[in-house]
């Protein structure tokens, strides 16, 4: 069978290399339409329990934006004309079109109780630049009686404070991601080097995209060495330019129809699926040196050239066909875990490496049809000295020796088992980054002074439609806060227990010595105004749903990884 398909190869290839022309074409127009992943990757099936889970409440809350964090160590109240730059930042960033809200101490709100309308107003605790340290006091003052804020945008204990950039997730996971965010990383930059001040960079967005853009550089780059090192190795070793060439035609192929079949799949560039050119070319050049090299042995023997690619395909050509299927059939097995990144990784990988064999098969044989046969000199490389001692030497240690050999990879293996206790899963954010990376400096620099980034979510449910605001719920989503409160690992919650403090507060003339929860017996003073600030869905709607059956608290929480070490 396979000597058939080398005579059909032979003698139909003026039309296998139009076919593979006019499929290339079409696969080449293809590859120009794969997207980079910018939403975050689906690792779990549709009907994953948790995944159902985050799907509710993301619908239930109308979760729409995506936190972007900087930081910086200096004192803002003490300093008015920085003050001044932090809150003119703020604003800048706040008119991009896709950001949602800015929060610092330079946008932080107040709320104020209206007893005409009763009803509570949000204003801004800042209406523009500070004239004078004076006034910057007096801000510092109103911005220390509201417990809200307490840790929240501003640590007490340095003096360090963060601004927290609100972007809609629409626009943030769209094509046009790396132009929006990075208007916003200009500003933020501009203000950096005209204050001479290092800024901090963190929050999920912020990672996300910092790892997109280096996947995408680095996969250049990877491509780039892979194939100059692979030239090198192939001229070195053949000595002429034709079965480089030929090979670096084949991996190209093959890195062309992986990447138009990744997106006539509908896949896009993950950080998996960005493994595939650099895989195809590894496995690819294999697949063109055994070829080669038993072509170019049979022509030292004979000298027939159709005679040798005849051998070639039935000899070389189904002992690559099974190493090559088996490979493929490797990475298939990704397709019976449940996660949905991976069965996307092993369906392509499968489908490009049996490609790769084709491509190999067709563009060899056809490629070397046309050429005349290779010089002597450029054979040499079958009778190289150091070559043949090699090989004779594995030949004698594994006949004559083989207890050494046994005893070697029974020892082998048993380090190699050890070595599997020592693995450990970490599951953390930057565990693609080197540990000395500014983005895992500056992540630990929030978690340290202001506890983490990552978004954490507890969602709490009543049982029944409105009965979320009850005092006995409300006060065991305090109780909980308090318990989040102590850990160091996780930021300041937040929940609709805060917010109703901060309501208290309010109503008590901005006495800070009110923010606590509302008690059963001012309910009735309350009623009023609580449920006006439910119908402007102002004050409230964030914490709560609209069914007032399912509340939530929000944390930030350290990048500390499934074994809680970080």
């Amino acid at each position: 069978m396979w000597a058939a398909l080398a005579r059909f190869i032979i003698r139909y290839r003026l039309h296998l290399i139009l076919v593979i022309a006019v499929y290339t074409a079409i696969m080449l127009y293809q590859a120009g339409g794969v997207r980079l992943s910018y939403g975050l990757p689906r690792m779990l099936p549709d009907d994953d329990p948790s995944l159902v889970i985050y799907d509710a409440f993301q619908e239930r809350f109308k979760e729409e934006s995506t936190v972007f964090v900087i930081g910086i160590e200096e004192n803002l109240f003490q300093d008015p004309i920085l003050f001044n730059k932090w809150y003119a930042l703020g604003r800048d960033v706040s008119k991009i079109h896709g950001v949602d809200t800015v929060l610092s101490i330079g946008s932080a709100f107040n709320i104020v109780k209206d007893t005409v309308a009763k009803k509570f107003r949000i204003e801004p605790l800042v209406h523009g630049p500070v004239g004078s340290q004076g006034e910057l006091d007096e801000l510092r003052t109103a911005y220390e009686r509201l417990p809200f804020y307490k840790n929240l945008l501003y640590n007490e204990s340095n003096n360090y404070s963060l601004m927290a950039i609100s972007m809609r997730n629409e626009q943030f996971n769209s094509t046009g991601r790396s132009e929006f965010f990075g208007s916003i990383l200009d500003q933020v930059h501009t203000f950096e080097s005209e204050n001479n001040i290092e800024i901090k960079y963190s929050g999920m967005p912020y990672i996300r995209e910092t790892i997109a853009a280096l996947v995408k550089a680095e996969l250049r780059l990877f491509i780039l060495f892979t194939m100059i090192i692979t030239i090198i190795i192939l001229f070195v070793f053949f000595r002429s330019v034709k079965p480089v060439l030929i090979s670096m035609i084949v991996v190209g192929l093959g890195v062309i129809w992986s990447l138009g079949m990744m997106n006539l799949l509908g896949y896009e560039i993950t950080i998996l699926t960005s493994l595939i050119p650099p895989l195809i070319i590894v496995i690819g050049i294999p697949n063109c040196i055994y070829l080669i090299n038993k072509f170019h042995s049979e022509l030292k023997i004979h000298g027939n050239k159709a005679k040798a690619l005849v051998r070639v395909v039935s000899k070389i050509g189904k002992a690559t066909f099974m190493t090559n299927a088996t490979t493929a059939a490797g990475f298939l097995t990704f397709t019976f875990t449940e996660s949905i990144i991976l069965v996307e990784f092993g369906i392509v990988a499968f489908l490009s490496i049996m490609s790769l064999f084709v491509i190999s098969i067709l563009v060899i044989t056809i490629g070397f049809s046309y050429m005349a046969p290779p010089k002597d000199s450029f054979t040499d490389h079958l009778e190289k000295n150091w070559i043949t001692s090699l090989i004779a030497w594995f030949i004698e240690t594994i006949t004559f020796r083989r207890k050494y050999v046994y005893g070697f990879y029974i020892a082998l293996a048993a380090v190699s088992i050890y070595g599997l206790t020592l693995i450990k899963t970490t599951g953390n954010i930057v565990d693609d980054l080197p540990s000395d990376h500014p983005i895992v400096n500056d992540l630990r620099w929030f978690e340290t002074n202001f506890g983490g980034v990552v978004p954490f979510e507890i969602e709490i449910n009543a049982g029944k439609p409105r009965q979320i605001l009850k005092t006995s719920i409300l006060k065991a989503i305090d109780e909980t806060e308090q318990i989040f409160a102590g850990d160091s690992s996780f930021s300041k919650p937040i929940s609709i227990v805060d917010a109703l403090k901060f309501i208290r507060q309010a109503f008590y003339n901005g006495n800070p010595e009110r923010y606590e929860l509302i008690s059963s017996r001012e309910q009735a003073f309350f009623k009023d105004y609580i449920d006006n600030a439910d119908k402007d869905q102002g004050l409230l709607h964030t914490y709560i749903d609209s069914t007032q059956q399912f509340a939530r608290i929000s944390i930030q929480i350290a990048d500390i990884g499934t074994n809680g070490n970080g």
